[in-house]
C-alpha cells in the first residue's frame, strides 16, 4: 500500500509539474489508468485521498484545469473505475456526484443563457463546453452495471443542453 501510494503521488506530482507538456500527460494518465485497472488496486486509489485531487481537474484554479479533450476523458474515466471501490454505495454516489456535476453545471447554465448562441461561439465558452462534454464521455464510457444508474440520474438531465450546444457547432 505505501509503495502503490508513493507511485500514485509522483505521477500526480508529475501531472501538475509536466502540466503544459501534452505527451508527458498522456503517459501519466496511461499510468493512471493502468494503476486504476485491477479490482485490488482500486480501493488502494481510494485510501490514498488523490481521487478528489484528481477530480479537480474541472476547477479553473485546479493545476489540472485545461487538460486536454483525451486526458480530461480518461482522467473521467479512471475516477468513475476507482469510484466502485467505495465500500457503500453512499461513497460511490458521491465521488460520482462530485466528477459529473460541475460539467453538468457548466453545460446547463450555457445552453440557458438568453444569449447562448453568441456565447457559444466564444472560445471561452467553447473550450468549456467541449471539456464539459469530455468529462460525460469519460463517464459513459467507464460506467459499469454498478455505476450506470447513477451516472445516467446524475448527468441526464445535462445531455438535452449539450445536445443543443453541440448543435450550435455543427
Amino acid at each position: 500500500p505505501q509503495d502503490f501510494d508513493y507511485i500514485l503521488r509522483r505521477v500526480v506530482d508529475n501531472m501538475v509539474v509536466w502540466q503544459g507538456e501534452h505527451d508527458v500527460i498522456a503517459e501519466c494518465i496511461a499510468a493512471l489508468v493502468t494503476l486504476s485497472s485491477p479490482t485490488e488496486r482500486k480501493s488502494l486509489f481510494i485510501q490514498s485521498g488523490v481521487v478528489p485531487t484528481l477530480g479537480s481537474f474541472q476547477d479553473p484554479s485546479s493545476p489540472f484545469y485545461g487538460l486536454p479533450d483525451q486526458a480530461q476523458m480518461k482522467l473521467a474515466m479512471v475516477i468513475v473505475r476507482v469510484c466502485t471501490a467505495a465500500q457503500d454505495p453512499a461513497g460511490v454516489a458521491d465521488r460520482l456526484q462530485a466528477l459529473l456535476l460541475p460539467a453538468t453545471h457548466q453545460l446547463n447554465t450555457i445552453a440557458s443563457d438568453p444569449d447562448s448562441r453568441q456565447l457559444a461561439q466564444q472560445p471561452d465558452t467553447m473550450l468549456r463546453v467541449t471539456h464539459s462534454c469530455q468529462v460525460l464521455n469519460g463517464a459513459f464510457r467507464a460506467s459499469t452495471s454498478a455505476t450506470a444508474g447513477i451516472i445516467l440520474e446524475l448527468a441526464g438531465p445535462a445531455l438535452p443542453a449539450a445536445i443543443q450546444l453541440l448543435r450550435l457547432y455543427n
